[in-house]
């Protein structure tokens, strides 16, 4: 269990190292919370690896910044895990890949409720998810510019329903559903920046 005093009172400053925070894979049960992490350079400023199974992990409470082309949170193989109330931030200049990203297709149960995405993206996405079995509410994107990326959230390849509601977008964001050739491909993009969104058999709702 990793409590700092507060996110407007502990920061962590990462120097010139890959990752700010690193979970090393194979582990159970922890809390991160109660922190601003910020990368100094480049890489992620939360790193959990995924060469082997994270379960119950809990982030909450806390401020991540992305460093130069890396990820504010970067984290795979993750089960029965939540992200709750935190603040993902990409500073002005800095060259994001994804800013918060979970990878591997084993990973399920992941959930984000009550977090804030912020910050210019340049022509990159603001969540990308791989994570089956999920929940996805209540998160807030309307201070992300996203000045050349149409999709600003994706879930890829997951073959259950994300469970999405309450989320705040900017103008013109749409909610969209591919049902193809692969498994079920879903997200938000940015219908003033999107070309084509809809084929045909495709549904799109416009996000409230």
């Amino acid at each position: 269990m990793l409590i700092g005093a507060g996110q407007n009172t502990t920061t962590i400053n990462g120097q010139s190292g890959p990752y700010t925070i690193e979970l090393k894979g194979n582990v159970d049960d922890v809390t991160i919370a109660g922190f601003t992490v910020a990368n100094g350079s480049t890489g992620q400023a939360l790193k959990i690896e995924q060469s082997s199974a994270n379960n119950n992990i809990t982030v909450e409470n806390n401020t991540f910044v992305s460093g130069d082309g890396g990820h504010a949170v970067y984290a795979g193989n993750l089960t029965n895990s939540n992200f709750n109330n935190n603040t993902f931030e990409s500073l002005s200049g800095e060259d994001v890949t994804i800013l918060v990203y979970i990878e591997n297709a084993s990973s399920n149960n992941v959930n984000f409720d009550g977090n804030t995405f912020s910050g210019d993206l340049g022509n990159n996405l603001a969540f990308g998810s791989l994570a089956d079995g999920s929940t996805f509410k209540n998160n807030d994107f309307s201070a992300i510019t996203a000045t050349g990326k149409d999709k600003l959230v994706e879930f890829l390849n997951v073959t259950a329903d994300a469970s999405a509601g309450g989320n705040l977008y900017p103008t013109g964001a749409v909610w969209y559903t591919v049902n193809g050739g692969q498994s079920d491909f879903k997200g938000v993009y940015l219908q003033t920046k999107a070309n084509n969104v809809a084929v045909s058999g495709d549904t799109v709702t416009l996000v409230n």
